[in-house]
């Protein structure tokens, strides 16, 4: 004869099951299906994607930690950007040929890009290198000199000196509207009187001068060398000390921005 109190239900031979299930710090959750209670303990969250304006160049200064190599677009950014240029150089000495010298680092740009597409990588970056090279191509071409190759830098550094020097003459330092973008704070670290905003507005105008005198820098080194014809020396300037002063720099903002207080420190009381 069977006994009721020999008989278990599936709810109970279940409980009995876990009930030796060890304790965590998380909610355990008890799911039913089928008579059955399975204790299922809800599964950490993967980690949120770096955000876009943090994974840029400028975005490394944001970090804890400083990456030089991240900062300058590692090994793939370095290729990308500088070995148009040193493929130009080298052609050109070789041949003396301005079409092929043109034709080649066209070549390695769009490789460069077709790589990307077939890695499922964003050709964006690569897309824009293959603007740049087009355009310095362009320039070499038609001036049937060498030099002009790197004129397209000369010249945007040279803008770009001018833009960030009058940003400073007129108290709007353009790097620190880029910094607070970046920061979450594009123009109350200006008009706020609170304390941290009046220390983060005197770091973004320092900030703000280091970048004007590294454009200033390239712009005054390498003007004197196009003027002379010296191409070798511009690509030296380029491949070489190019991401060295870049990197120093970056590095320096880097320094700057990790002393300063969070943004909400001042964002929560507004003048």
């Amino acid at each position: 004869m069977t006994h009721a109190s020999d008989e278990h239900s599936p709810n109970t031979s279940a409980h009995a099951e876990f009930s030796d299930v060890p304790s965590s710090a998380q909610p355990v959750e008890p799911v039913e299906f089928e008579g059955f209670v399975e204790y299922v303990e809800p599964v950490e969250s993967a980690e949120p994607e770096e955000p876009a304006s943090r994974s840029s160049r400028l975005g490394a200064t944001l970090g804890t930690d400083f990456d030089a190599w991240k900062a300058l677009g590692g090994t793939r950014g370095l290729i990308e950007s500088n070995v148009p240029a040193l493929i130009f150089v080298v052609t050109y000495i070789a041949t003396r040929d301005m079409k092929i010298s043109v034709i080649a680092p066209l070549i390695f740009s769009v490789f460069a890009v077709v790589v990307r597409l077939i890695q499922r990588i964003d050709p964006v970056p690569a897309l824009g290198g293959v603007g740049m090279v087009a355009v310095s191509a362009g320039f070499a071409y038609f001036s049937g000199r060498s030099e002009a190759y790197f004129l397209p830098g000369i010249l945007t550094n040279s803008a770009y000196a001018i833009i960030v020097g009058m940003s400073l003459i007129a108290k709007y330092p353009a790097l620190g509207f880029v910094m607070g973008m970046l920061r979450g704070d594009l123009s109350h670290w200006r008009t706020s009187s609170h304390p941290v905003a009046l220390a983060t507005r005197a770091t973004y105008q320092k900030i703000t001068w280091i970048w004007f005198a590294m454009f200033a820098l390239r712009a005054i080194i390498q003007i004197p060398l196009y003027r002379g014809g010296y191409t070798a020396s511009l690509s030296v300037i380029k491949i070489v000390c190019g991401p060295v002063l870049f990197c120093a720099v970056l590095w320096a903002t880097w320094l700057l921005v990790r002393r300063l207080p969070p943004v909400k420190d001042y964002l929560r009381v507004q003048p």
